[in-house]
């Protein structure tokens, strides 16, 4: 009985799969021949370009794996700020 749900369920979603396939090789047909007609790129395409595009002009920093300068920063205390800060805020309340 197991055996005969196992296949069941196998052919199911081999169905599903194929069908998703299907509906993507339709999509891309259709897109290619739109664009043929209409000179407009598939919304895919575009999107996938504009999202190439925005991840080049990051404004993070690339990782330089070659960079082994260390930069060194001095330490300091802020005790004295932080008291002052501290203070103005009990006096808000």
């Amino acid at each position: 009985m197991k055996f005969i749900l196992k296949i069941v369920l196998l052919c199911m979603a081999s169905i599903f799969l194929l069908s998703l396939l299907l509906a993507a090789i339709v999509y891309f047909f259709f897109a290619m021949i739109r664009w043929l007609f209409t000179g407009e790129r598939p919304q895919v395409i575009v999107f996938m370009n504009k999202f190439n595009q925005w991840k080049k002009s990051s404004i993070w920093p690339q990782r330089n794996n070659g960079n082994t300068d260390i930069i060194d920063a001095e330490v300091r205390d802020v005790t004295a700020i932080n008291k002052k800060l501290s203070n103005e805020r009990t006096k808000d309340l």
